[in-house]
């Protein structure tokens, strides 16, 4: 049920932090790979907290609270963040909010009326949608 109100595979609902705006914690349920040699050998060397907006729910913008953790790679020695299916590394917004934000300015919905409706700046959406 969870992934269907995030809209994102791996990820279940912890429990609901706030109602407006509306804040989930979140947890990954993936497994972490090195992006350099595909190893799952791992020390968690850091863990901190991550704010991503997601799509709206019930016409309020929504945002995943989502634990995050620096890896060491035990094979080949590199740090990296986790990278998580729909999140991509340095974003702060789900796929699924940008092509959401795609879809209505590609209907004739203006700058403005998208970036209120989804919880993002009006230059987010420029940025989204290019």
């Amino acid at each position: 049920m969870g992934q269907i109100l995030i809209g994102l595979q791996e990820f279940a609902i912890k429990t609901v932090i706030s109602y407006l705006p509306i804040i989930l914690e979140v947890e990954w349920a993936g497994t972490a790979v090195c992006p350099l040699c595909r190893s799952s050998s791992f020390r968690i060397k850091d863990t901190f907290r991550r704010f991503i907006k997601s799509i709206p729910h019930t016409g309020q913008a929504s945002i995943l609270r989502v634990k995050w953790h620096k890896h060491h790679c035990k094979d080949c020695g590199r740090y990296d963040n986790t990278r998580m299916a729909g999140i991509k590394k340095w974003s702060r917004s789900t796929e699924q909010l940008k092509r959401e934000v795609f879809r209505q300015y590609e209907n004739g919905s203006c700058n403005k009326n998208v970036a209120n409706e989804n919880g993002v700046v009006v230059s987010s959406v420029k940025r989204f949608y290019h």
